[in-house]
């Protein structure tokens, strides 16, 4: 159950990225890492 959470999780932050300009996704990643 936390492994397919986490799967989504990672799916929406890559979903995230293509939607937002590459420079705000950059800063959005290194936010959550």
């Amino acid at each position: 159950s936390g492994f397919q959470s986490k799967l989504d999780y990672s799916s929406g932050l890559f979903h995230m990225d293509i939607k937002v300009p590459s420079r705000n996704s950059a800063g959005i990643v290194t936010a959550f890492y």
